[in-house]
């Protein structure tokens, strides 16, 4: 994994397996903004009694700050389910 790219986790998340794209925009207050869709094809990992899923963002952050996520999960039926974040790039 890249440094400058975003990774999302989910502990406890009900049904991930079922989502099969990801539609988000990404955009900070330094002027940064994307939108994007793409196939959701998260990582299982599974350490002792820790069992999560992690997923990578492909787009690569310029500077270190704030940013906010918008994203939208979605199966053949539709959206699933939608969720703002903030995402604090340090370096």
């Amino acid at each position: 994994i890249e440094l400058n790219k975003m990774k999302l986790v989910f502990y406890d998340s009900n049904k991930l397996t079922d989502i099969t794209r990801v539609r988000y925009s990404i955009y900070s207050s330094n002027g940064y903004a994307i939108d994007n869709e793409i196939d959701f094809i998260p990582t299982y990992t599974e350490n002792t009694d820790i069992r999560y899923y992690s997923f990578v963002l492909p787009e690569g952050l310029s500077t270190t700050g704030m940013y906010y996520i918008q994203i939208q999960f979605l199966n053949a039926e539709g959206v699933v389910a939608e969720r703002s974040l903030e995402y604090n790039y340090i370096r």
